[in-house]
């Protein structure tokens, strides 16, 4: 992924790069979720894992995609769906998910979000158009 792109959008995780499956076609497809128009962004987070336990390179063992909402871009909500690499150990058959630094753990809103929630609080608005 172009690192202006990752600037604009506010994506920090160096190894976040676009779906290879969406490669030759617009990995950028606006949906209707949840009964609004949404951005959908189709990405894919992958790089060598060692085992936490035993310390071995571990095995690529399939992907798993998680939907993550993102700060919304031109008007519109913007949901990552990032297609994140499984990992498998060897020798001792531990299994491990890639991990998005953009989000924390069973989180499904990136930090970013968050901040601009906090901050949109700080201020003295209506709660109103906080939501909006």
């Amino acid at each position: 992924m172009d690192n202006n792109i990752k600037l604009l959008l506010g994506i920090t995780d160096p190894n976040l790069t676009i779906d290879p499956k969406y490669q030759y076609t617009s990995y950028i497809e606006e949906k209707i979720i949840k009964n609004s128009k949404a951005l959908l962004c189709h990405l894919y987070l992958s790089y060598p894992m060692y085992c936490p336990n035993c310390k071995t390179l571990m095995l690529h063992n399939g992907t798993k995609v998680v939907n993550n909402v993102h700060l919304s871009s031109a008007g519109k909500k913007l949901v990552l769906s990032i297609r994140k690499q499984k990992y498998l150990c060897p020798e001792c058959k531990k299994t491990a998910t890639a991990k998005f630094k953009d989000t924390n753990y069973h989180d499904h809103f990136s930090n970013a979000v968050k901040a601009k929630l906090v901050r949109d609080l700080s201020l003295s608005r209506p709660m109103c158009e906080i939501a909006a």
